[in-house]
């Protein structure tokens, strides 16, 4: 099975539905795991990489999280594609062409961002990520 498009959201309690289905013995004992926090970043980079292995030639998958935290967000998305060459981040330029009206919310790395004291919403992050040669 192939995606033309795969929405993935995260939030900080990501293993509370995972519980019945994920080997729970085997993710804690990987020795980069020491903490529930931590454990919860292992399981959505886990998650993250199955869901690009599934993703369909010029396929794109959002990376998308309820916080503001560099290692929830940035830390993920760019571990995840340190070891996937075949993807890569969408540039604000492309995201900015096919999504004009959302203009202010891209940063300069190509990151969705907004933040309650700017935006008048809850603090979001979301990355597109597309394989290589896509967009």
């Amino acid at each position: 099975m192939s995606w033309d498009m795969t929405l993935i959201f995260f939030v900080l309690a990501v293993l509370i539905p995972w519980r019945g289905r994920v080997k729970m013995k085997k993710l804690l004992a990987q020795p980069q795991v020491g903490t529930m926090e931590r454990l919860t970043l292992y399981a959505s980079t886990i998650a993250f990489q199955w869901l690009l292995a599934a993703l369909a030639a010029g396929g794109q998958l959002v990376y998308a999280t309820c916080s503001l935290e560099p290692e929830e967000n940035a830390g993920v998305v760019e571990k995840v594609l340190s070891q996937e060459p075949a993807f890569r981040l969408a540039t604000t330029s492309e995201l900015v062409r096919q999504h004009p009206h959302l203009i202010s919310l891209f940063d300069s790395r190509g990151y969705f961002r907004t933040r309650p004291d700017e935006h008048a919403m809850d603090g979001f992050t979301a990355a597109v990520i597309a394989r290589q040669g896509s967009m």
